[in-house]
């Protein structure tokens, strides 16, 4: 196949131009290492190297597995096909959940070292929190997302907080209080933060098990008033049969089922 164009009409590559085209060549191949880059566009490998870190430094790409592959900032569209028919699977529970809660309920994928709500039944309450579709948030805040950083493995975990964890609100947690609460998610199997990413807020959620792996997670999230310990002893079981619920629809579609790490597999291979 040859090169991709890398050089204006003038024969002077614009910067731009170049990084279009290692942006380009690394959403073609999916997953790809710098040299396959370097020789799709015709750039030299330092300059190809270059502009994957700028890509890389605004999530538009992500370093995995020694090569390159689309970012967290893109949303949904890096195994957007999974995450659209694991919304249309989960919308009916979700709408459930919201009825009988009075709360938000929405699902949250992993992409890279984020969580993204691919799903959302919002509330009708007037005073709610809730997120819009495609909102992208760090993996270690908030209880949706945390909740599948503590299945995600050791070394997840050691590059987030190689990055430093970026304090979201006063309710943000540290290195110490992060490694705590994700042993006790691990213990009890739920999750629960509170104002975390929303001021008065409250989100109890639990893990999706897909193949092996906490792949998204089923939350509530509302008020700190209206979310009181009761209400989450209440949720806590409707959460966890939804849960099981959506991996069982998941296993009978045998819906192949994009990994964060950007291969996809049939769950039929984990539920048969």
């Amino acid at each position: 196949m040859a090169p991709l164009p890398s050089s204006d009409p003038s024969g002077s590559s614009s910067s731009v131009t170049r990084g279009l085209s290692v942006f380009r060549a690394v959403l073609e191949a999916g997953h790809s290492r710098a040299a396959t880059i370097a020789e799709r566009t015709g750039l030299p490998l330092s300059t190809v190297y270059r502009h994957l870190r700028d890509l890389v430094d605004h999530e538009f790409v992500a370093e995995r597995n020694g090569g390159y592959e689309a970012g967290a900032a893109l949303g949904t569209s890096a195994g957007a096909l999974s995450d659209r028919a694991l919304a249309e699977m989960s919308m009916p529970i979700l709408r459930r959940l919201s009825a009988v809660s009075g709360e938000t309920a929405l699902g949250v994928v992993r992409h890279g070292l984020h969580g993204v709500v691919y799903a959302q039944a919002e509330s009708t309450q007037i005073d709610r929190v809730a997120y819009g579709h495609g909102t992208v948030l760090p993996l270690h805040a908030g209880a949706a997302q945390r909740v599948i950083l503590s299945h995600a493995g050791e070394p997840v975990l050691r590059e987030i907080l190689s990055r430093g964890l970026h304090r979201q609100s006063a309710g943000s947690l540290n290195e110490t209080d992060l490694v705590r609460s994700l042993d006790q998610i691990r213990r009890t199997g739920y999750a629960v933060s509170t104002e975390e990413l929303t001021p008065g807020g409250l989100a109890i959620a639990v893990p999706v098990f897909v193949q092996e792996r906490a792949h998204c997670s089923l939350c509530l999230q509302g008020p700190l008033h209206r979310c009181t310990p009761t209400w989450q002893a209440a949720v806590l079981p409707l959460l966890r049969e939804a849960a099981v619920e959506l991996a069982d629809l998941v296993a009978s579609a045998c819906l192949p089922i994009a990994t964060a790490e950007g291969h996809e597999e049939s769950a039929h291979q984990q539920f048969s």
